[in-house]
């Protein structure tokens, strides 16, 4: 019994010494920054889940576990560039494209709405017309722009992007064919829409 004591207080001291080698300026603080290595290990681990999620026909949670992935990829390129850059760059870009095909199947467009994308389909002079208008279409309100007369919506669902404009060319065949009216293609141009990467 006499040793108990001073054994107690050895291991008490032991932990103590932890506490304060590792403790609170050692990252086990909440608001430390994760190191890359166990960024990466937890963005291929979610990725990992995804990809299971989307086998079992899951599309949305597995859209979750991809994009949760690209964006802890994208942490350690911003907070940390000179870790490992090649695989941070592919694995990111991997990720990013298996989260936008997935959310094509997980989401969709409101009614009525054409997707904004670099593949929109090109239907006679509307690309031209809307690329002429391009410096004419002006802000009229949150996701509205104004196009010579006629007022062009946009919507984001998830990673789709998509538009629809109040005129009769879109109206009456553009939302029905699911093409863009040179009012859609003016707004994408002006605002760069067929640049964004998902």
């Amino acid at each position: 019994m006499r040793f108990a004591v001073p054994r107690l207080r050895l291991a008490s001291a032991a932990a103590l010494g932890l506490f304060l080698l590792f403790g609170p300026d050692r990252g086990l603080r909440a608001d430390a920054p994760a190191a890359p290595e166990d960024l990466n290990r937890q963005a291929f681990q979610l990725a990992r889940e995804g990809e299971r999620l989307a086998r079992a026909g899951e599309e949305m949670a597995a859209w979750e576990k991809y994009s949760a992935a690209a964006e802890m990829m994208e942490q350690i390129a911003r907070e940390d560039p000179a870790w490992n850059p090649v695989l941070v760059a592919s694995r990111r870009e991997e990720y990013r494209i298996r989260a936008a095909a997935l959310g094509e199947l997980a989401f969709r467009l409101p009614e009525g709405y054409v997707r904004v994308q670099p593949a929109m389909t090109r239907l006679g002079t509307r690309p031209a017309l809307g690329r002429v208008l391009a410096d004419q279409v002006r802000i009229a309100g949150e996701g509205k722009f104004s196009v010579v007369g006629y007022t062009v919506e946009l919507a984001e669902v998830a990673s789709l992007l998509g538009a629809r404009c109040n005129c009769p060319d879109f109206v009456v065949r553009g939302a029905v064919e699911d093409y863009a009216c040179r009012h859609i293609w003016a707004v994408a141009y002006s605002r760069r829409l067929l640049e964004r990467t998902d």
